[in-house]
């Protein structure tokens, strides 16, 4: 039966192996509840079967509770900004398929794409290092894309050591320091609706100024909200000087 329900969860949700994790995570929560509420009836264990599901029912509550505050913070801060005179663009990795840009990727480069055409003195750092199976970094992939739509190899920066969001960000700021000089650069970020907002935030906290533009909204890219909130909740952990090590998961 459950093997039934991941199936059509995956069917469904079209969600990749970290937000079917979490759905697979609920599920065994509530079977755990269930299984409780099983053993309240039956007279067994009944005070500690009690305590176990009020724990339950209160972190579902503080989930619900704060995945709305983090998930709104994140929807309406998904803008777009005014982005004439900013000389670097980074591109933020979202993954590969094979040796193309994931569909999420190509949409961030299409807007990318856009900036580049319209000011041929902007420069791009595309950010993403190589992923287990993938035949190209995610840099690769995308210099590749930007170049067969008619944009010179030389206005296109590859930074293929990042695995994350902060990593892209830091290295960019790295590549930009070596460039220009040390100093609290002006950037454009471009990225997903869901991953600007936190983009601009880290670019802050690495000393850079940011202006951010979201690629093109669409529906099919909802379960990345859900991963999203687990990346904010990271964010603010980083926030207190304490240090998470997300490269694995790519958040």
């Amino acid at each position: 039966m459950l093997s039934i329900v991941f199936a059509v969860l995956r069917l469904v949700s079209r969600a990749n192996g970290f937000i079917l994790l979490f759905c697979q995570f609920l599920l065994f929560v509530a079977a755990v509840y269930l299984l409780l509420g099983c053993m309240m009836r039956r007279g067994v264990a009944v005070k500690a079967s009690k305590i176990v599901r009020i724990v339950i029912l209160s972190g579902v509550g503080l989930f619900v509770v704060s995945f709305t505050v983090i998930v709104s913070l994140v929807l309406l801060n998904s803008r777009s900004d005014d982005v004439k005179g900013v000389k670097y663009v980074l591109v933020a990795g979202a993954g590969v398929n094979g040796s193309e840009p994931s569909t999420s990727l190509k949409r961030r480069l299409d807007a990318a794409y856009e900036i580049l055409s319209d000011d041929p003195d902007t420069v791009a750092i595309l950010c993403g290092g190589y992923t287990q199976g993938d035949a190209i970094s995610e840099c690769g992939a995308m210099s590749n894309y930007l170049s067969a739509r008619g944009i010179s190899g030389d206005r296109l920066i590859q930074e293929p050591d990042s695995h994350d969001t902060a990593q892209n960000i830091l290295n960019a700021k790295k590549i930009i320091d070596s460039i220009e000089g040390q100093s609290e650069h002006e950037v454009v970020i471009v990225s997903s609706y869901y991953h600007v907002y936190r983009c601009g935030l880290l670019a802050e906290r690495y000393g850079l100024k940011a202006r951010t533009v979201s690629a093109e909204f669409n529906i099919d890219e909802w379960p990345f909200l859900v991963r999203e909130y687990f990346s904010f909740l990271i964010y603010l952990i980083e926030s207190t000087g304490i240090t998470v090590d997300t490269s694995a998961l790519g958040i």
